[in-house]
């Protein structure tokens, strides 16, 4: 997709020549063992035939053109590309290297003869107008004078200490972790203070943990940002909190205030219970490495504009409870304070895995007009969509969905300062607050929540839904599997839906256009749904009540009139056996018009492929109980309906709120 997100934007490193500090050094041979790649991978496995021969591919051809505002309701672009704003590490030149042994808080130019700092002493230089300093187990490296681009190798062990760079803001920094264990202590593990790019490099096995706590204010010195009720200073533009601590309230363990682009082959484990795992104050771009982030505090990861995966492995575990401060997986904010990022806020997976448990949402481009807004013009506002084009995704979410509260209540923030707010609780999977494409990848996802939702619908700019590749399989125990505000267009794709909580459903888009132009597709929900716009199908869709289906954990077919399977589906274990007021919606390329079919429960299927339960490579049928004799879709009508109940218009659901954390 390359070229598809935004305005091209080719990065030129540009090398100061003034306060150099460069020592003819030779950085290559302390690139470690990182492999900085960054080429997609993981995309979807195409299903290219069925038993008959006659489906030749389920994905679509067609790319989707996020640019095409007039399209997809944004009528913003950034300035930049974030998907290929800076290069891979590999082409970047760093013109020294500083190492640092933390077991040993030393520092070398030369990764050989190292100068010990003390905690409070002077500051040593380890290259011209770069210098080094230790004070309360942080060990700061201020190369702000210097213009060149520096890499520093980090190894060793550090207890109750941490490292701050605090680098030239137009420069790249190579970070490289080898073998690096920090436990924080009262501050961030890894903070690099300035807008440089920084370049994260894992080789071998790298763990940081946040030694900071939820409900907590902590501040470089007593009475900047927080104070006790024993605090007897001005208090004037302070915060009080009822726990505090000299340390730095940084949002995150790992924290940029800079772009991060993460590489390399080895692993980075992060633990935190205060904020956020790894943050950056502008995007995150993932182009290998293996990250695991286990969080009781908010969100795992964290970026303002973007986050981008290329490769890598990413697991996430949340199981934070805070009230409005569940533990999430990705999060993209978005902000309208910058009018050069207009069109940003947005996620997009190329490739790679990403496994995520969370207690409120999994993956959200969560910019909201109303909720966010802090300019009146709308020109510099956010795209918040998710782009997904290839990968593996798995997800979980456990809270329990909670609709605004009518009241507020007492709720406790991360830095221990108690506000009244209301209280609510959206443990959704995949959203884009705007819209979501997806491509391609494999989705497999089980959610309290909407699995995948898109749902702002204000400003003109209506929410949608728009997925033309990938296998995806979305169960949600208390929402609905598939949910815009908006339009809901599939034209590829194989695709399980279910949704079976009153009055939920498996596809939801209200009263919205559902097209269905492609793709293999299965959904499940109760008979509040929205139903497949006729006038916008070009490929025949179904819709059966429950009394046709049979019930969880039988085999329903659409045979043809030689008792050849045309569809064939396993109905999922969660439909009760009295299934008469469930819905089932599909489609398929095998299904053509003018022809009669029988609808067939409880049929015995032998051979064939599935996809959660959906049959791909269609097996031999036989027996069951015919149901429904003329199944049939004209040319000018693609969509058949066997039920009583229609469209119900919104389908939403309530989800009360008993208090703080929904629970």
């Amino acid at each position: 997709m390359k070229g598809k997100i935004g305005i091209i934007l080719t990065a030129v490193i540009a090398f100061a020549t003034a306060a150099s500090c460069t020592m003819g050094y030779d950085d290559s041979a302390s690139s470690g063992s990182g492999s900085d790649s960054g080429s997609s991978s993981g995309t979807t496995p195409e299903v290219t035939t069925t038993a008959t021969g006659e489906i030749t591919a389920y994905n679509s051809s067609a790319e989707i053109d996020v640019t095409s505002w007039s399209n997809y309701y944004s009528p913003n672009t950034s300035s930049r590309d974030i998907t290929s704003d800076a290069p891979a590490v590999d082409s970047v030149s760093f013109s020294s290297t500083v190492y640092i042994n933390l077991s040993e808080m030393s520092v070398s130019s030369d990764g050989s003869s190292y100068k010990t700092l003390t905690d409070g002493g002077d500051s040593v230089t380890v290259i011209t107008n770069v210098t080094a300093s230790l004070s309360d187990g942080v060990l700061l490296i201020n190369s702000s004078a210097c213009t060149d681009n520096l890499a520093f190798s980090v190894s060793g062990t550090a207890s109750a200490g941490s490292i701050e760079i605090d680098a030239y803001k137009k420069s790249s920094v190579k970070l490289l972790l080898d073998g690096a264990s920090i436990s924080s202590g009262n501050y961030p593990a890894i903070n690099v203070s300035s807008k440089a790019t920084v370049y994260l490099v894992l080789s071998g096995t790298n763990t940081v943990e946040d030694g900071r706590s939820y409900g907590t204010g902590y501040s470089e010195a007593e009475g900047t940002d927080y104070y006790t009720s024993s605090y007897s200073g001005d208090t004037t533009d302070l915060e009080l909190t009822a726990n505090w601590a000299k340390g730095a309230d940084t949002k995150g363990t790992v924290y940029t205030k800079g772009p991060l682009i993460i590489s390399g082959d080895g692993s980075l484990s992060v633990t935190e219970g205060y904020k956020h795992g790894i943050y950056s104050k502008d995007y995150i771009r993932v182009l290998g490495g293996t990250i695991e982030v286990n969080t009781t505090g908010r969100n795992a990861i964290q970026a303002v504009n973007g986050f981008v995966m290329e490769d890598g492995d990413i697991t996430i575990t949340g199981t934070g409870y805070n009230t409005n401060n569940e533990s999430r997986g990705i999060i993209v904010e978005g902000s309208d304070e910058d009018a050069d990022y207009a069109g940003e806020g947005f996620i997009i997976i190329n490739g790679g895995s990403i496994d995520i448990t969370t207690v409120s949402k999994a993956i959200s481009a969560k910019w909201d007009i109303t909720d966010d807004a802090e300019t009146t013009d709308t020109a510099d506002d956010p795209y918040p969509y998710v782009l997904i084009t290839g990968g593996e995704i798995s997800i979980k979410t456990k809270g329990t969905p909670a609709d605004e509260s009518t009241v507020e209540y007492d709720v406790l923030s991360a830095d221990g300062v108690t506000e009244s707010e209301t209280t609510k609780l959206s443990p959704e999977g995949i959203e884009g607050k705007q819209a979501v494409f997806i491509t391609g990848g494999v989705i497999t996802a089980e959610c309290t929540d909407d699995v995948i939702n898109a749902s702002r619908d204000d400003s003109g700019y209506e929410a949608q839904i728009v997925i033309s590749g990938g296998n995806i399989y979305a169960y949600s125990s208390a929402n609905d599997a598939i949910d815009s505000n908006g339009d809901l267009t599939v034209s590829g794709g194989v695709i399980v839906a279910v949704g079976l909580t009153t009055v939920e459903c498996a596809f939801d888009c209200d009263d919205n256009t559902f097209a269905v132009t492609g793709g293999l597709i299965a959904g499940i929900g109760t008979n509040n749904y929205s139903e497949p716009t006729s006038a916008s199908c070009t490929q025949s869709t179904v819709v059966l009540s429950g009394d046709y289906i049979g019930s969880g954990g039988t085999t329903f077919a659409l045979e043809d009139s030689d008792g050849n399977a045309v569809f064939a589906f396993g109905i999922p274990s969660a439909l009760s056996t009295d299934s008469s007021s469930a819905i089932m919606i599909f489609s398929s390329p095998e299904i053509k018009t003018g022809t009669t079919y029988k609808a067939v429960t409880g049929v015995t299927a032998s051979g064939g492929t599935t996809f959660s339960g959906l049959y791909t490579d269609l097996p031999t049928v036989s027996g069951g109980t015919v149901k429904a004799s003329s199944v049939a879709t004209t040319t000018s009508k693609y969509v058949y309906s066997l039920t009583s109940s229609t469209n119900g218009g919104a389908q939403e659901g309530s989800h009360p709120n008993s208090g703080p954390g929904g629970r």
